[in-house]
C-alpha cells in the first residue's frame, strides 16, 4: 500500500507544478510546444514511478580539460614548427628540422619557449633570424 501512496503522491505533486507552469506561461505561440514539452513529460514521471524505474544511468564523455589543451598544445607546436621554418626558408637558411616547445599559460596566452634548428649554418644567424621574428626564450641550433 505504502508504493500506491508514493505514487499518488507523486503525480499530485507533477500535477500541480504542471499546473502552476502552465499558468505562468505567457499566452503566445509558446503555449502549444509548453503543453507537449509538459505532456512528454508527464509520461515519463508516470511511466517511471509505475514500473519503477529509479535511475537511469546515463554515460556521457566529455573531452577533459587536459587533452583539449595537449590537442591545441600540438597543433600550437606544429604551427610554430612551420611559421619558423618559413621565415628561415625566407632568410635561405637551409635546414633539416625544426622543433619548437610550445606552452601555453594559464591566461591562455601561446608562448614559444625553446626552438631547435638542425642546420649547418651559423649559429648566430639563424638565432638571430628566429629571434627578430619571434618571440622566443631560448633558440639551440645543432650543427650537421
Amino acid at each position: 500500500m505504502s508504493s500506491f501512496k508514493q505514487i499518488i503522491t507523486v503525480l499530485s505533486c507533477v500535477f500541480i507544478f504542471f499546473g502552476a507552469i502552465q499558468m505562468l506561461a505567457p499566452k503566445s505561440k509558446m503555449e502549444k510546444p509548453l503543453k507537449y514539452i509538459l505532456a512528454l513529460t508527464l509520461l515519463v514521471v508516470i511511466i517511471s514511478t509505475v514500473f519503477g524505474i529509479k535511475n537511469m544511468d546515463i554515460d556521457i564523455k566529455t573531452p577533459t580539460l587536459n587533452s583539449d589543451y595537449l590537442n591545441a598544445g600540438r597543433t600550437y607546436q606544429t604551427s610554430a614548427e612551420y611559421l619558423i621554418g618559413a621565415a628561415l626558408k625566407d632568410n635561405s637558411v637551409e635546414f633539416s628540422k625544426v622543433s619548437a616547445k610550445v606552452d601555453i599559460l594559464e591566461d591562455e596566452s601561446i608562448v614559444i619557449s625553446e626552438v631547435i634548428v638542425y642546420t649547418s649554418h651559423n649559429a648566430d644567424t639563424v638565432s638571430g633570424i628566429i629571434k627578430r621574428h619571434f618571440n622566443v626564450l631560448e633558440v639551440c641550433v645543432v650543427n650537421e
